[in-house]
């Protein structure tokens, strides 16, 4: 603990540096900080990470995102995935386009899964249509792995107690196209077949339907370009 107390003092004095006003201050204490961060993960040096990605020296600003994103390659921490996500609320354009690319460029499935999550839930409408829809441009390499995730978040919903949120549920299934053709979201479909809701398994049926139909289109283009 007071191994722990001590840190706190080192990054607390090295912040209070790197946010002041002399040139060479600052750039030592932003360096130290991202030493620090190497082998520390603590709330406070991800925090100053997050600063650290705004900061006027591009360098060190691309530095830290770099280094958040390793760390949560690394780690597949959720306080390290929901560190990069806030930095994504910054207004500077720049830093939100590079910020969700490099999120989604993530190689853990788990960490990716987080990730997703994080953005979806910082829309004000909590829609997961609509940020699709906002965010199509912005993440566009990251464009499947938001639709199976957003395919599979609905799917869960037409399992809901609540009758108006499975029709909700079912219109926007119904709405989306090109449907990640995955064991996942396969399995998910074929679960909800068996519901109840006699709505809720004509959708699923409908929609696996359509994978189906455009697996086989997708092959056949595949055969015909060979040829």
């Amino acid at each position: 603990m007071g191994e722990a107390i001590r840190s706190e003092v080192v990054i607390q004095a090295l912040l209070k540096v790197a946010n002041g006003r002399d040139a060479d201050g600052k750039r030592t204490a932003r360096r130290a900080l991202m030493r620090i961060a190497q082998s520390a993960t603590t709330e406070s040096i991800l925090e100053a990470l997050i600063g650290l990605t705004t900061c006027d020296d591009c360098d060190i600003a691309d530095s830290a995102l770099k280094l958040l994103v390793r760390l949560g390659r690394r780690e597949s921490r959720e306080k390290v995935v929901t560190a990069i996500v806030k930095a994504t609320g910054e207004r500077d354009a720049r830093t939100i386009e590079r910020t969700c690319k490099s999120l989604l460029d993530m190689d853990s499935t788990t960490t990716r899964g987080s990730v997703i999550h994080a953005l979806i839930g910082k829309s004000s409408e909590s829609s997961s249509i609509v940020f699709e829809n906002t965010c199509d441009g912005l993440l566009e390499r990251g464009r499947c792995a938001v639709k199976e995730y957003v395919t599979l978040k609905l799917i869960e919903q037409t399992a809901s107690e609540d009758l108006e949120i499975r029709q909700k549920a079912c219109r926007s299934l119904i709405s989306m196209t090109n449907i990640p053709k995955s064991d996942n979201t396969l399995q998910a479909f074929i679960e909800a077949i068996l519901s109840e809701d006699p709505v809720v398994g004509t959708t699923a049926c409908e929609k696996i339907g359509e994978m189906g139909t455009l697996g086989a289109t997708k092959e056949q283009h595949a055969t015909l370009s060979a040829k």
